[in-house]
């Protein structure tokens, strides 16, 4: 056969990254007595070199015969490797019993679960082009093999192994475990409890309960029904979405933007910074609200007083401001001593169960060494998580406790509370000075008067005295 009329039957493409060569057929039958050596032979002819594989030649002479249109590949390069830096990869968790939800956050870890095992690197290889040019290895960042903090153990090989309970968090290239309740999803339904802080960069869902010993940290939404508790500090940068179901707990500041439907209540400061609609918030120290943010409905009771931007009425709905005054405190005490009634009773149940269980290792602790297979390592394993439990029991009663002694010395009113009004306030909004309600109308009061002082326009509870204004209107 000639070869020009098989060179004239077909182009070649290459693709991007000379990695890949098609053969495009022009006429609908390859020349007669082609074979598969003609057409390899023209195809290196063109400057193919590597990636022809005969046995596909084979096969696209084939198909060409019965009058296939193609394109079909004729030949490929290979493709740079960049390796694989040393690294750790993460052993899957111990199932869990799902007994305590905080178990099954993605984060948490046991003391004694293994972490990471050590993986090798794998070596780089340069690439070759379908001409048969080296293609260089790509660069690529290598990534910083992580260092082991604290709470956690590397073991003889190369096993990362935790030797607290806790989450895992990393930081500056080292992962440790840190005792704050890290979540950095939506957070499911369920009832969580913690002893220490917690940092949720997700929204909460519905119906959730959450107890934090420490400062509770929230970047995204609260959807109704939920419940959160904070021994400290409680910090929500979303919207809270209550429709009259949120409950916020703090035994310290609680600083909130837009909420909708909640009940509030604070051992120190409440810091408002959006719209509260509708709400209850209740503090044993000052409520303060910056600049841009209203309350509109609900109210407001402050023992240490209230400054507030600007308050407005909504249909029928006006704010209550109450200052001076701490009578619901005697309802947050009784549940506070339910509370730790039930955590007391809880406390006695894990003793007795425990002691039912292994009544017999118990009388015969000082032979336990005489234990034969995994009897001794079973008991100590549960003997360990029964003293973690009531560790965790006896802080979370003495917080309780301690709650309940500031919320008796707070019962007592203070004299020097103020309501400052920066913005405006309805004409029909109450206020509650220590007890007694006034409107804040410019007529004469008797013993308690309400005035307000200049642009300042401060709002001021004066015991035993009389003071006559006609500033508000």
């Amino acid at each position: 056969m000639h070869e020009p009329h098989l060179h004239s039957s077909f182009t070649l493409e290459v693709g991007e990254g000379r990695l890949r060569v098609l053969l495009v057929p022009r006429v609908s039958h390859p020349p007669h007595g082609a074979g598969v050596r003609d057409l390899q032979r023209c195809i290196v002819e063109q400057g193919i070199q590597h990636g022809v594989d005969r046995e596909q030649l084979k096969g696209v002479l084939a198909a060409w015969r019965l009058g296939e249109a193609g394109p079909w590949v004729i030949a490929e390069g290979t493709a740079p490797s960049a390796g694989r830096p040393a690294g750790l990869d993460r052993i899957p968790p111990p199932p869990r019993s799902g007994r305590d939800p905080v178990e099954l956050l993605p984060l948490f870890v046991r003391r004694g679960d293994r972490l990471f095992r050590p993986i090798a690197a794998l070596p780089s290889h340069p690439g070759v082009d379908v001409f048969g040019a080296p293609i260089p290895i790509p660069e690529s960042a290598a990534g910083e093999t992580p260092r082991p903090g604290g709470g956690i153990a590397i073991e003889e090989d190369g096993t990362w192994v935790a030797r607290a309970t806790g989450f895992l968090h990393t930081a500056e290239g080292e992962v440790r475990v840190v005792r704050t309740l890290l979540h950095p999803h939506r957070l499911p339904p369920g009832s969580y409890r913690w002893p220490g802080d917690a940092k949720i960069e997700g929204s909460i869902a519905a119906e959730t309960v959450l107890e934090i010993g420490g400062n509770l940290w929230i970047s995204d939404e609260v959807e109704a029904g939920s419940c959160l508790r904070a021994g400290e500090d409680l910090r929500i940068d979303g919207a809270v979405k209550g429709r009259g179901s949120v409950r916020l707990e703090a035994g310290g500041r609680i600083q909130l933007g837009d909420v909708a439907g909640a009940l509030i209540t604070a051992g120190g400061q409440v810091v408002l910074t959006g719209e509260v609609r509708d709400c209850r918030i209740r503090t044993r120290s000052r409520c303060v609200a910056e600049e841009g943010s209203v309350v509109v409905g609900g109210s407001v009771e402050a023992v240490g007083g209230i400054d507030l931007r600007e308050v407005r009425s909504d249909g029928s709905r006006h704010p209550m401001l109450s200052v001076g005054r701490a009578s619901w405190i005697n309802e947050e005490m009784r549940s506070i001593e339910s509370e730790i009634h039930r955590w007391t009773q809880y406390r006695e149940k894990l003793l007795t169960d425990f002691r039912r269980d292994n009544e017999a290792l118990l009388e015969r602790r000082a032979k336990l060494w005489q234990q034969r297979g995994g009897v001794q390592e079973s008991f100590l394993r549960a003997e360990e998580e029964v003293q973690d439990e009531l560790a965790r029991v006896d802080q979370r009663i003495s917080r309780l406790k301690g709650r309940l002694e500031g919320l008796a010395s707070d019962r007592c009113t203070d004299a020097r509370a103020v309501v400052l009004l920066r913005g405006a306030a309805d004409p029909e909004t109450r206020v509650i000075v220590r007890g007694r309600s006034y409107a804040p109308t410019g007529r004469a009061l008797e013993r308690v008067a309400i005035g307000i002082f200049g642009e300042g326009r401060t709002l001021c509870a004066i015991p035993s005295a009389l003071y006559l204004t006609s500033e508000v209107s």
